[in-house]
């Protein structure tokens, strides 16, 4: 019952007509603006002011003297019908700007458009007309392997021939210079499996296709729409490879996606809700368009749009595909559904399908995302439907249980070993890996939190390994890894080494390791690097399981990451981890050999400490206080301030981060007898403290000679049963100092490492124990 009054409002709203900006110098401008910002790579230095102004006067013209100029947003005007190139061909100018065979080639497309009142009829005419441009008419060729045998618009019209790629760019042009919104669409290679393409992708039969999609905002499509350019008789939205192959293509993955190209980011037209980016639609992980027969180049920006294909698998879907849009739209306000003839079928198709305006799903897929989205027990879908999901569903699902904290091991572990099972697939190029760096990321991210409530060691032996199988799948230079999904691997990798110390893992750690650092410690790379993602980085650097980045690496991170950042962009936070991850890369036996930079950068976080006091935690001030004094940055400016903040505001640092305060500044030779006083008063009303802070407490009272009360010493005894280090610290204390019960020196010296066996024999002789 709650179906109905959704769509009779839908279907009874006319067609709201979007901005068209009447103002057409703020139009020419915001356009001008547009085409300068997003320009290609390749233009830069050879595309002037003049020709890009020429551009933006005629395609303003060919919109607005468009009979369906009002239904086409002015963000999709700039962003499919303005540009003058569709991938990376040469800017072959088809609007007239440059000579008269541009100008020849709008005219007759015009022409052959004079009598279309509708988008839909203007692309029906123009894929069946187009062609004849030329005497004879242009015609599809086959490429060979991964070639091209005509990429331009001239070079496709001087041959009047070419591969699929090339006719594509042709009609891409025809559509732009009539006013219709339109893109390129492409796979780099057909997910058939073995028994069409037994040598996988190398096979012909599994290569590249390239078509046409067009933004038709009339009913009963009103969405982008699928052109075949190879057959000019075949409808819209049908080809020979919908919905099978098609149907088989896996988003998420770099050879087996359906790619749409896109001039802007699609990250930023997402947030645009006047552009139309359709259901299952999303920004490629990879950031880019692959082209087959430039694999390195990413220049050309690119959706992810196999979901909206894999959709069409179902006749009655693929029927539905066509008001999908509307409704989606529709029930948010968004291009308002037309009235007329297709109400009655709309509703019979809505009949014949239980599905809910809010939660319309075509395929598996949409729906399993769909229920992970609206709250669902992500464990319980994986085990149901865990053979059937997709990568960005097995990615969500991860992310969800993470999220949760979920202790539900086997689930995630059987997520992780799926999610391998595409990465390691064999249809794809040897040297590249089929599964996003963001998702094998988030995958090991996942795990490796996931060990932190795993407490056999076997079984934490066992996550490691899957973590370590994910990582060595990434290859920097094949993959466009993203600098924080390199970041989060490296941390990982330096997590799950001591469950894999001394096996032949540890050499595959290592190379990885090698590899992720080298690609950070890139001067160009790092300059990409986000202040969260240096703090990542750092904490890898400073675990003691990492056998670190190089010094000159960590040099290009503070030079082009940090440095120029550290003032306005990092957090309190984000600097703990850089502190810590510099003061393990120069110990106190290198300062003296360490590089001038690295003294620059010590100075560099002490002022930030001291502008910044107040927004440290506890533990985080703690920790850079202890990293300053490694680095010997702890001056006699900042030492006083920092005291006078512990000490008067007992809120904010309880008795473990006083105690490591005043470590740090007793460590640094600076004597503050009150801190040491504060601390053992904080530690007491808390009634309890861990080993480790009682340790730094009572060594840091000996350093700067301040008495511990009687009632703390009572309390370090009984902790001291279980830890070596404090028995020999305060051992070491009671032989400096009378009236203190020496301790049980049994712990330090059963299970003590030498320093403490040695504090507790020395201990022993002097006080004749």
């Amino acid at each position: 019952m709650l179906l109905w009054p959704c769509i009779i409002v839908v279907v009874m709203l006319s067609t709201a007509a979007s901005p068209t900006a009447d103002d057409y110098g703020r139009l020419f401008r915001r356009s001008m603006y547009f085409m300068r910002k997003y320009l290609r790579p390749m233009d830069e230095g050879k595309i002037g002011r003049p020709f890009l102004a020429c551009q933006v006067d005629k395609a303003i013209a060919a919109w607005k003297g468009s009979p369906w100029r009002k239904k086409i947003p002015e963000i999709m005007f700039m962003n499919d019908i303005l540009p003058y190139a569709s991938l990376t061909e040469e800017a072959d100018d088809f609007r007239g700007c440059r000579g008269v065979a541009g100008r020849k080639f709008s005219r007759f497309m015009r022409r052959v458009v004079a009598g279309c009142k509708d988008v839909t009829c203007a692309v029906e005419t123009l894929n069946r007309e187009a062609w004849s441009y030329t005497t004879p008419p242009i015609k599809f060729a086959s490429g060979t392997g991964s070639g091209l045998n005509a990429y331009s618009l001239y070079e496709v019209i001087e041959r009047k021939n070419s591969s699929c790629t090339g006719l594509s760019i042709f009609l891409v042009s025809a559509l732009r210079a009539v006013g219709v919104p339109a893109r390129i669409v492409g796979t780099p290679h057909w997910n058939l499996g073995p028994d069409k393409c037994p040598h996988g992708d190398a096979d012909d039969a599994c290569g590249n296709h390239d078509w046409v999609e067009a933004f038709i905002p009339d009913l009963p499509y009103r969405g982008w729409v699928m052109v075949d350019q190879d057959n000019p008789k075949s409808a819209l939205n049908a080809s020979w490879f919908s919905p099978i192959p098609a149907i088989y293509q896996i988003d998420g993955t770099m050879n087996h996606s359906i790619y749409a190209s896109s001039y802007a980011p699609p990250e930023m037209l997402q947030r645009d809700e006047n552009y139309f980016v359709g259901i299952g639609n999303k920004p490629t992980p990879f950031g880019h368009f692959p082209l087959v027969w430039d694999w390195g180049n990413t220049a050309v920006r690119a959706w992810d749009v196999s979901e909206s294909y894999q959709n069409r698998g179902d006749p009655r879907g693929c029927e539905l595909t066509k008001f999908l849009s509307v409704f989606e739209h529709s029930c948010a306000g968004r291009y308002p559904a037309e009235s007329g003839p297709d109400t009655l079928k709309m509703k019979r198709l809505f009949s014949t399908i239980n599905v809910r305006p809010a939660s319309w799903q075509l395929s598996r897929q949409a729906e399993l995302q769909q229920k992970l989205k609206d709250g669902c027990d992500p464990a319980e879908i994986a085990r149901s439907h865990l053979g059937v999901m997709s990568v960005s569903n097995i990615n969500l699902a991860m992310n969800k249980l993470r999220a949760q904290r979920s202790r539900d091991v086997e689930i995630l572990i059987e997520l992780g070993r799926r999610l391998l099972e595409f990465e390691t697939a064999k249809w794809g190029r040897p040297s590249h890996t089929l599964v996003s760096g963001r998702v094998i990321s988030d995958a090991v991210y996942a795990l490796t939190k996931l060990m932190g409530d795993v407490s056999q060691h076997d079984r934490r032996r066992q996550i490691a390994k899957l973590v370590l199988d994910h990582a060595v799948r990434v290859r920097v230079e094949a993959v466009k890894i993203s600098t924080g999904d390199a970041a989060c691997i490296l941390w990982s990798l330096s997590r799950i080494k001591p469950f894999l110390a001394g096996s032949e893992e540890t050499q595959d750690i290592e190379a990885c390791r090698a590899e992720l650092c080298s690609y950070l410690g890139r001067g160009d790379i790092a300059k990409r690097l986000r202040p969260a993602e240096v703090a990542l980085l750092c904490s890898a650097i400073s675990s003691p399981h990492s056998s670190g980045i190089t010094t000159a690496q960590m040099g290009a991170v503070w030079q082009h990451a940090i440095a120029p950042k550290l003032d306005d962009q990092f957090t309190a936070r984000n600097v703990v981890e850089v502190a810590a991850a510099l003061a393990s890369l120069f110990p106190e036996e290198r300062l003296q050999s360490r590089p001038k930079w690295a003294a620059d950068a010590g100075k560099a976080l002490a002022v930030f400490t001291k502008i910044n006091l107040t927004y440290f935690t506890g533990q985080g001030l703690s920790r850079m206080l202890h990293a300053l004094v490694r680095m010997q940055a702890l001056d006699s400016v900042l030492t006083p301030k920092a005291i006078a903040v512990v000490c008067n505001n007992p809120d904010l640092y309880d008795a473990r981060a006083t105690c490591g305060i005043a470590y740090a500044i007793a460590k640094s030779g600076y004597h503050s007898s009150g801190l040491c006083l504060k601390a053992c008063e904080r530690v007491l009303v808390a009634n309890s403290a861990d080993a480790q802070s009682l340790t730094k407490l009572i060594w840091a009272s000996d350093v700067v000679g301040a008495k511990v009360p009687e009632e703390l010493w009572q309390l370090a005894s009984v902790a001291a049963r279980t830890s070596e280090r404090l028995t020999a610290t305060m051992a070491a204390y009671v032989t400096k100092r009378a009236g203190y019960p020496m301790v049980d020196l049994g712990p330090a010296i059963r299970r003590g490492t030498a320093q403490d066996l040695s504090l507790a024999l020395w201990s022993a002789s002097a006080t004749g124990y």
